[in-house]
């Protein structure tokens, strides 16, 4: 088995047995990084491609995932100007930055998950929402194709295991408080599970299935990120900053260690 990196522009051809290929970059057609180019031949055995950019990137527009059973092979699009971003073929599966994993010839569905910030409300029908999406042959000719389709939340069931039974309900946990009230959920993290969950500087992640309902009674459970920065203590603090960008870091007191 052989782990591959590659950039965009690349022309890959695999080993002949399992490979776990990833793009490094997202997809991306400009000017100056132009990934119209971008083509990989799994070559034999059981190939996996990992791309950077979450599902949600291809939904709308000209955006696409397609898989075509008969030839085998895989077409991406993230909806810029120019021909597809991605061709592939002899590759079992795409998973995406978010997690989703498609799987070629195979029928599946899901839901996109979803982010927001400590203390933000987050409103399940705005903006993106929830969203569903399905990978199907439609037809019955072997032509798979991803679709996504919006939810409507009337209300939201359960967070983490713990009942909503009403439509305004607030309740904590070992993380945090959380507030309901219709559609829209606010969390916030206790200062000492931020502490706890990651080095200051770095962003701590607590993780929960939402399930909701729509008007129809059909429920389906999102999985959504909350984030929160753990801050400088006055503490002795180790700040480990990115290789990406600049990285600048005050400390409150004491030995901090950057």
């Amino acid at each position: 088995m052989a782990n591959i990196e590659i950039g965009n522009n690349a022309t890959l051809t695999g080993t002949t047995s399992d490979d776990a290929i990833t793009l490094g970059e997202a997809l991306v057609t400009t000017a100056s990084d132009n990934s119209d180019d971008l083509s990989i031949d799994g070559n034999g055995g059981t190939d996996a491609l990992t791309l950077t950019d979450d599902l949600d990137v291809f939904f709308g527009g000209t955006a696409s995932v397609a898989y075509d059973a008969d030839t085998g092979e895989w077409t991406v699009d993230e909806d810029t100007a120019g021909t597809d971003a991605l061709t592939a073929s002899g590759i079992a599966s795409i998973t995406f930055g978010d997690g989703n994993v498609l799987e070629a010839g195979v029928d599946s569905n899901g839901v996109v998950p979803a982010s927001e910030v400590s203390g933000t409300l987050f409103n399940l029908n705005a903006g993106d929402g929830v969203v569903t999406y399905s990978w199907n042959d439609d037809d019955s000719e072997g032509d798979f194709v991803l679709e996504s389709e919006g939810f409507t939340v009337t209300k939201i069931v359960s967070v983490g295991g713990t009942a909503v039974p009403t439509s305004a309900f607030n309740f904590t946990d070992a993380n945090g408080a959380f507030v309901i009230d219709g559609a829209d959920i606010t969390f916030t993290a206790d200062s000492t599970a931020i502490a706890g969950a990651a080095n200051v500087g770095e962003d701590a992640e607590f993780v929960y299935d939402v399930v909701v309902e729509n008007g129809d009674g059909d429920q389906v459970t999102i999985k959504m990120t909350f984030t929160a920065e753990v801050p400088f203590t006055d503490g002795n603090d180790s700040y480990v900053g990115g290789d990406d960008a600049p990285n600048t870091a005050t400390g409150l007191g004491a030995d901090d260690v950057m």
